[in-house]
């Protein structure tokens, strides 16, 4: 495992092994890194109402020697900010976070499965339908049969009749959309693939993946406020469209 920018580059079959206890500690590092570096493992154990025997077996199957492990090369990437900043905006920040949490294998994994695929179908919900609007044009483009659900109605009926090699790919930044939840559980069951682009959260619609992709984001309540930059959402399109493309001319 990497340790690089973010310095958890976790692969998914460990974050999956994950406890929910352990996941939402290891959601409160990644978000909280700058408290993190001034905690002991006792503290972030009360904190997140778990014991300490926990934070440090977590730190362990994350790819740490332990807690004080982690802490040190959280401090020493602060000190590096120090040196050579990065501009201060939530947009960047998270849209390098989401650079550095990214494994090359669950990117070729989601081309894979579309450059295989009979059909792709496209769904996405409030802000992020844009988006899926997108990447399906992108897809279209370059002769890859894709279609994007717009009726909501269709979706869990277009799950309900996936065949092999289909593949549905969602777009939702809080991952527990009503509409895309109840169809993500019912391709699930299908004979189809399932792509989820999702923050980075233990959400309902990555557990339903068969490759889910991950972004950093600060909110991920969009009932509140669905103006949330998805510019990280953007970066992982950018990378599975440019590896279909070097695919397709190979």
């Amino acid at each position: 495992m990497g340790r690089e920018g973010l310095m958890i580059n976790i692969d998914e079959k460990v974050y999956l092994s994950l406890s929910p206890s352990e996941k939402r500690v290891f959601e409160y590092i990644i978000y909280n890194q700058d408290k993190i570096s001034k905690m002991s493992a006792q503290k972030l154990a009360d904190y997140c109402n778990v014991s300490k025997t926990l934070v440090i077996n977590l730190t362990q199957k994350i790819g740490y020697d332990g807690f004080s492990d982690l802490r040190f090369h959280i401090k020493n990437k602060e000190r590096e900010e120090k040196i050579n900043p990065m501009p201060s905006h939530s947009s960047m920040d998270n849209f390098e976070k989401t650079m550095n949490i990214q494994q090359e294998r669950h990117i070729h994994h989601a081309v894979e499965l579309i450059l295989k695929a009979k059909t792709v179908y496209c769904a996405g919900r409030g802000s992020s339908k844009h988006l899926t609007a997108y990447f399906a044009h992108l897809l279209m483009l370059l002769g890859i049969k894709c279609i994007n659900i717009v009726d909501l109605n269709l979706m869990t009926v277009i799950a309900e009749t996936m065949v092999e090699n289909d593949v549905m790919i969602m777009f939702s930044l809080s991952g527990e959309t009503a509409i895309l939840t109840k169809t993500a559980q019912v391709a699930k069951m299908g004979k189809g693939e399932l792509i989820t682009v999702t923050a980075f959260t233990n959400n309902t619609i990555a557990s339903f993946s068969d490759c889910a992709l991950y972004f950093i984001s600060d909110q991920k309540n969009t009932i509140v406020d669905d103006t949330v930059s998805r510019l990280p959402m953007f970066y992982i399109i950018e990378r599975m469209i440019n590896e279909i493309k070097e695919n397709i001319e190979k």
